[in-house]
């Protein structure tokens, strides 16, 4: 679906979700947070590709695992979710509720 120029062919993922992906080595998961904030706590086995380095032309394109996309509040991994669906990436998705949703949901984290 398209609309005001802003493509949304991607579902949040709950966080319980992306926990049964991760057990089943099925996603990559790339922290969109600043390096400040990732080294305070990430989801294990987080990538860290901050948002204001951003550079679509080095952006991982793996075949057969999901890429989920992390931030805060899920705001900053949306805004990178729409470029890089603009760009024909497959399988994007975001956490729902970012990394509060992680948290509240009692998941670890990694330093």
């Amino acid at each position: 679906m398209q609309g005001c120029g802003i493509v949304r062919d991607f579902e949040p993922v709950l966080p319980s979700t992306l926990k049964n992906w991760l057990a089943a080595k099925a996603t990559l998961i790339i922290d969109v947070r600043e390096p400040t904030e990732y080294e305070k706590g990430h989801i294990p086995g987080a990538f860290l590709l901050s948002t204001s380095r951003f550079n679509i032309g080095n952006f991982p394109r793996v075949q057969g695992l999901k890429t989920v996309l992390v931030s805060d509040q899920g705001i900053r991994a949306l805004a990178i979710a729409e470029r890089l669906m603009k760009e024909s990436f497959p399988d994007i998705y975001i956490l729902a509720s970012g990394m509060a949703g992680w948290c509240a949901a009692g998941f670890e984290l990694e330093e």
